[in-house]
């Protein structure tokens, strides 16, 4: 039954918490939105110099597994605030699975910031905001995020740096 699906809590991480805060602005989603580590505007040096490579030798780094290893995923822990090298292999994993094209496109960061805020003004929906305490995107959206959940000792990826405490929250 539809009706039961629409209202379904929808829980989006990072760039998918961006993709859920689209959908319940037009109207789609009528559950409860968990949105967990969602990026404002990025500001970050290493980035700032990436971005000016053109966009189709990002690209080709992204492709590249040695660049994988030695510029994007720095910059991407860098960026979000992921200090130990344990986890490198397993960010190096998850991109071997995944296009991580988008995430060398530098520009939508700032498209993401403008969008998140003015379609978070629209969202009717019940809305709780999740952040690991280091992580560093939750500086980048205090002008538009109220009262997030902090989960002590988690950075970005809370599933993994807080597994325990994050799934006591979503119990909650």
């Amino acid at each position: 039954n539809l009706t039961k699906l629409s209202h379904t809590p929808v829980i989006g991480f990072s760039l998918g918490a961006v993709t859920a805060i689209k959908s319940a602005s037009k109207g789609n989603l009528n559950g409860k939105l968990v949105l967990i580590g969602v990026p404002g505007k990025v500001k970050n040096k290493k980035l700032r110099i990436a971005s000016l490579l053109p966009l189709r030798l990002r690209h080709n780094l992204a492709l590249s597994s040695l660049a994988r290893k030695k510029i994007l995923i720095p910059i991407f822990k860098d960026v979000i605030g992921i200090k130990d090298k344990e986890r490198d292999h397993i960010l190096y994993d998850a991109m071997l699975s995944t296009s991580v094209k988008s995430l060398t496109d530098i520009n939508m960061f700032e498209r993401k910031d403008r969008n998140v805020q003015s379609l978070l003004k629209r969202v009717k929906n019940e809305t709780v905001f999740i952040y690991g305490e280091y992580d560093k995107l939750l500086t980048s959206t205090k002008d538009f995020v109220v009262y997030p959940t902090i989960i002590k000792g988690a950075d970005h990826v809370v599933f993994s740096s807080q597994p325990q405490k994050t799934l006591s929250i979503l119990r909650d």
